[in-house]
């Protein structure tokens, strides 16, 4: 496209005809006039002699002009002479474009060289004109924000075009302006404003569009349009306070982006009461940006809400209408907890008793409400039930005598049995509602002490074998004090025996007996008992409400030293029963041991007891005195030449048990097998050190039966000669240990099956490696632990990280997929302004400088230790972040035992995401203010 051009044709070797054009354009007339000039042309060789009259002519889109005159053809050297021009007017196509030819021809009728040129054509030519302009187009954004002004500037063609401007949202029009120049603020009233939002239907944008009709005075020119997007503001935000006592005022702000919006404020309840689902807390037809709730006036629907908890959280949603109109975006909800407060149940001591209801006791004291220790039997009764408070219920009645605790649901009684206590106690009911409150009442409960009767009998023989025996009684009884009276006294004081052997007692007998206060005392008995027999002996004493019986034996009569002269028999410590018997009841110690002599001690040296030569049978045990700790205890042995019963210790070998442990003469020498020891299948346990008499496969330690198992020290063929440690099975090695402490497994699986952690540690750097040269090495340096593999460190890739390492070490693989993910949210509106509050700082890594330290400390070269380069590091801190309110995108620890988890770090690869809406409104903005300025 062009408004000019040339065109020609060269003649001979110094001459040319040319055409050359030249256009104006009238935009409101839409057309282009064209002037097209014909020129002969010669170069400094080219004059040409003429004077006679020639013919020329120009064509412009179709219409011929022809031109004669004399002297067309005469030129001077270097000479360039316009020999016709004709101007024509052309009608440019309805959307501007437009596209025209040009010819033109010379009859010159002159030799020029030796060539004659009667008619020099220059043929037609097409030429494509500059468009122009048409409709009117929109040079400003077709966005806005719904409730604000639309300044809307037009690119238009001609200063007399003037236009009418539609403006659509979600294809319904919502306002026209008419006989526009080229900018106009749209403004909007109430009608338009509710055509606005009605369109949007609480969606946060719908998309727009702004049709610009051009016309030229009446005529109508085109239409042009733009699209974007009309964004609904953010719905209005509630200031609550997190918590309210029920019964206290509930107060509100509202903060509202346009001051024509209206709000509904509506609590909801989780249960229905009398049909009631919610409170309107603030309607619509009031423009008021705080509100104020008296919970009081509802506070029968909140306790209904919390009839098991103390509390209950209320979800309160407010809903933005223009003008009390359409909604404006969806409703926010905010959660505000209600504080349940004085409402535990009431209850007192003078809806519960107790009684004593064993009937032998209560008859004893004549009055229930004493309490026998160990003997009455304790019963509670609840009377009338506890008044619960604000829609809570009477969960249970916790009552708690002497450390135990028993409940009911409902009036009625719970019996403790007999207590065990010696002085009062202290009744306790504690109500407790359904919400977990509680009312405790308590009153004391009477106890009088008691124990059962102490009984004290006395047997014993005459001289201690004597058939004449003596019994006795003594003891003493509690005193049950009502009042000043006793009501406890002895009933029965008796005895029986029988001989031990026999399963028959005798009869009963009384005491007689002696009271002095709480002590009794019987008067003595005399009874004749074989003393050949033991007898058993029962004392039985009963008062008003225990028995007690204890038993006691009298043992056969048996004397220190009794000599029986019909059987010849000595008896010591008991009587002899067989004739020429020396019976001994008890230890035999004798003097004299196998080395003393007995000088000077009126003792028999040559040992304790010496049996001449004879046997010693129907042993039944050997006990030796104490432990053997030298060679003259426990069994010593002649040696082959000695002199028998030789009073030298080194005649002897002796074998002695001490603590567990067989000596063959005291430990100093071996004890030799001469064949093999076969252990029928028992164990050899606590062995100190084993040794194998020489190398080879048929060598070591072998197990029978099975998979044929042995470890030898062996070559890898298990030859008969030395080489590594052989862990091997039915004939070939499985497992190697080399003399260095190289391992090597004949098997493909390295395996730890014990359900756990298998542990593979190493004193040093634990390395894993493949033959091919690939390693991870775990291990420490003089920083601290360190894990490390310069395979993945030249292992690179030009994609995203994807790895995350949880606070426990674990490696993952990160995600951003929807299908990895649950409960998609939007950001709040406010949140990302929230960056806007961070600084960025510049530090040094702890780590760093402290391995740097260290090192130094070591005198290590810091140029080639593995350690960070100390340098300072932008960024910000995550501490910064969490206190700006942006805890989403902080890293935190485990929780521990008290549920607190500490910072670690920042998510920094999704903090950005929050510019993405500051950047969208920025743009908004930028584009309103450069129409402004384009309007100037």
């Amino acid at each position: 496209m062009a408004l000019s051009g040339s065109y020609g044709k060269d003649v001979g070797s110094h001459w040319r005809l040319q055409m050359e054009w030249s256009a104006t354009q009238s935009v409101s007339d839409n057309t282009s006039k064209v002037t097209a000039k014909l020129y002969w042309i010669a170069d400094k060789y080219g004059q040409v002699n003429s004077s006679a009259s020639k013919e020329a002519g120009v064509q412009v889109d179709g219409s011929l002009s022809k031109k004669t005159a004399s002297g067309l053809a005469s030129l001077n050297n270097g000479q360039k002479k316009l020999i016709h021009s004709y101007t024509k007017t052309i009608s440019h196509n309805s959307d501007g474009t437009k596209s025209f030819t040009l010819d033109g021809y010379f009859k010159p009728e002159v030799r020029l060289g030796s060539t004659y040129y009667g008619t020099i054509d220059l043929g037609q030519k097409s030429f494509t004109l500059n468009t122009i302009p048409r409709a009117s187009s929109l040079s400003s954004t077709a966005s806005w924000t719904a409730g604000n002004n639309l300044s809307v500037s037009i690119s238009r063609a001609s200063s007399s075009f003037t236009h009418t401007v539609k403006m659509y949202v979600d294809g319904t029009l919502v306002k026209t302006a008419y006989n526009v120049g080229s900018s106009v603020t749209m403004s909007f009233n109430d009608t338009e404003n509710e055509k606005v939002f009605s369109a949007l239907n609480t969606s946060s944008s719908k998309s727009s569009k702004i049709e610009i009709l051009t016309y030229n005075g009446s005529t109508y020119i085109g239409t042009s349009s733009k699209t974007g997007t009309c964004t609904a503001p953010a719905a209005s935000t509630l200031s609550l306070p997190s918590s309210v006592n029920i019964g206290s005022t509930l107060s509100g702000t509202i903060s509202r982006k346009n001051s024509n919006f209206y709000h509904d404020i509506r609590l909801y309840f989780d249960t229905q009461v009398d049909g009631v689902s919610y409170y309107d807390i603030l309607t619509a037809s009031t423009n008021t940006t705080s509100f104020s709730l008296n919970t009081a006036n509802i506070a029968s629907y909140l306790y209904n809400q919390c009839p098991n908890a103390n509390s209950w959280r209320g979800r309160i949603r407010v809903w933005t209408h223009y003008k009390n109109g359409s909604q404006v975006q969806d409703g926010r909800d905010y959660y505000v907890t209600f504080y349940v407060k004085n409402s535990n149940p009431t209850f007192s001591s003078s809806q519960f008793t107790y009684a004593d209801t064993n009937s032998t006791t209560k008859a004893l004291t004549g009055n229930d409400q004493y309490i026998i220790q160990n003997k009455s039997s304790l019963t509670a009764y609840l009377n009338s039930l506890a008044t619960p408070k604000n829609a809570a219920t009477i969960k249970r009645y916790d009552i708690t005598v002497n450390g135990v605790t028993k409940s009911l649901t409902s009036t009625g009684s719970v019996s403790f049995g007999a207590v065990n206590a010696s002085t009062n106690l202290t009744m306790k009911v504690k109500v407790i509602d359904s919400r977990g409150n509680a009312t405790e009442a308590s009153k004391t409960v009477s106890v009088i002490e008691y124990q059962n009767p102490v009984v004290t009998p006395s047997a014993r023989r005459t001289n201690n074998y004597d058939n004449e025996t003596t019994i006795s009684l003594g003891g003493s009884i509690s005193l049950l004090t009502i009042g000043s009276t006793n009501k406890n006294s002895v009933s029965t004081i008796q005895y029986r025996y029988k001989a031990a052997t026999s399963s028959t007692w005798g009869s009963w007998t009384n005491f007689s007996n002696t009271m002095n206060g709480e002590k009794y005392t019987s008067s003595s008995v005399v009874l004749q008992l074989d003393n050949t027999k033991a007898f058993n002996f029962e004392f039985q004493v009963k008062d008003a409400l225990s028995t007690v019986v204890v038993s006691r034996l009298v043992a056969a009569g048996r004397p220190i030293v009794f000599i029986d002269s019909n059987l010849k028999s000595i008896g010591f410590n008991d009587f002899p029963k067989n004739p020429e018997e020396f019976r001994i009841n008890g230890r035999m110690v004798f003097g004299a041991n196998m080395w003393s002599n007995g000088a000077g001690s009126g003792e028999t040296g040559g040992g304790a007891m010496f049996l001449n030569n004879s046997d010693i049978t129907g042993v039944n045990g050997l006990w030796f005195n104490d432990p053997s700790n030298n060679g003259g205890e426990g069994l010593l042995f002649l040696k082959s030449g000695m002199t028998d019963a030789s009073a030298n210790n080194s005649d002897y070998d002796s074998l002695y048990v001490r603590d567990s442990v067989l000596y063959l003469n005291g430990g100093s020498g071996e004890l030799g097998i001469g064949n093999n020891i076969n252990m029928r299948n028992h164990d050899i346990t606590n062995v100190n050190h084993i040794t194998i008499n020489d190398p080879g496969g048929n060598e070591g330690i072998e197990w029978l039966g099975g998979s044929g198992w042995k470890i030898v020290e062996a070559p890898n063929d298990l030859s008969n000669t030395g080489g590594p440690l052989q862990f091997a099975a039915g004939g070939s090695r499985q497992a190697t240990i080399s003399a260095s402490g190289n391992i090597y497994i004949a098997g493909g699986v390295f395996k730890g099956e014990s359900g756990g952690y298998t542990h593979f540690a190493s004193a040093g750097h634990a390395r894993l490696a493949s033959d091919k040269g690939a390693e991870f090495i775990v291990g420490s340096d003089g920083t601290g632990n360190r894990i490390w593999s310069n395979d993945i460190y030249n292992r690179t890739y030009s994609s995203s990280p994807n790895m995350y390492i949880t606070g426990e070490g674990t490696l993952g693989r990160s995600t951003s997929a929807r299908k990895y993910k649950l409960l998609e949210e939007k950001i709040s509106e406010e949140l990302p302004y929230n960056i806007l509050k961070l600084d960025p700082k510049t530090w040094f890594d702890k780590s760093a400088v402290e391995q740097y330290a260290m090192a130094l400390e070591r005198s290590e070269d810091t140029s080639t230790a593995d350690i960070p380069y100390l340098e300072r590091i932008g960024g910000l801190i995550a501490e910064d972040v969490e206190d700006a309110g942006l805890s989403l995108f902080v890293h935190y620890s485990n929780p521990d035992e008290k549920g607190h988890r500490e910072v670690e770090g920042l998510m920094y690869d999704r903090l950005w995401v929050l510019l993405i809406p500051l950047v969208k409104e920025l743009y908004e903005r930028i584009e309103i203010l450069e129409d402004k300025l384009r309007r100037r």
